[in-house]
């Protein structure tokens, strides 16, 4: 149910990606994407909307967590 409620699609690059993966976003989804923003390492989407494009590691993870969590 978790998933239904709080799932998140994480647009990425082939850079972030693999240090995303190792850590635990049990409701998270993930996709190389090679058309982003520009300056934007990542997006992070939740139904038809997504947060504003991440710049850094640091504000993907914390978008990441807030979705995760339901903030």
């Amino acid at each position: 149910m978790d998933w239904y409620n709080f799932g998140c699609l994480v647009r990425t690059n082939q850079t972030i990606l693999p240090k995303l993966i190792t850590q635990y976003f049990p409701t998270t989804v993930y996709r190389l994407d090679h058309n982003l923003p520009e300056n934007a390492i990542g997006l992070v989407c939740q139904g038809l909307s997504c947060l504003e494009p991440a710049t850094t590691e640091e504000q993907l993870v914390r978008q990441m967590v807030e979705v995760d969590l339901g903030i």
